[in-house]
């Protein structure tokens, strides 16, 4: 991937997550959730065929929160990637194809 582009696609991700005008910032400089973005946007730069997020939205409010999980699912759709995500957050459930719960290490539920 040449320089240019990567730049481009970094830059593009980053504007998708709300952090463009974060760019020039240094790691200290970021708050938890403004890191957490980066990660995810670090996850998705090189177009995965598999994400694993751990509770990507975890530190985010509301608002933050669905473009990060709109973003993972657009990035799954876009390069037929499988998003494995690891959560709390009930509200990803309608971004999932398939939804399973567990409790003390069980299987209580797994929905289609």
């Amino acid at each position: 991937v040449r320089k240019s582009a990567a730049l481009a696609r970094a830059t593009e991700l980053l504007d998708s997550l709300g952090l463009a005008h974060r760019a020039g910032h240094r790691p200290t400089e970021l708050s938890g959730g403004e890191k957490q973005r980066v990660a995810t946007a670090r996850a998705l730069a090189m177009g995965p065929d598999l994400i694993l997020a751990d509770e990507p939205t975890a530190n985010l409010d509301s608002v933050t929160g669905h473009k990060v999980s709109e973003q993972l699912a657009s990035a799954a759709r876009a390069h037929n990637a499988a998003v494995l995500i690891v959560t709390h957050d009930s509200r990803l459930d309608d971004i999932a194809d398939r939804v399973v719960h567990l409790e003390d290490g069980r299987i209580l539920e797994a929905a289609v």
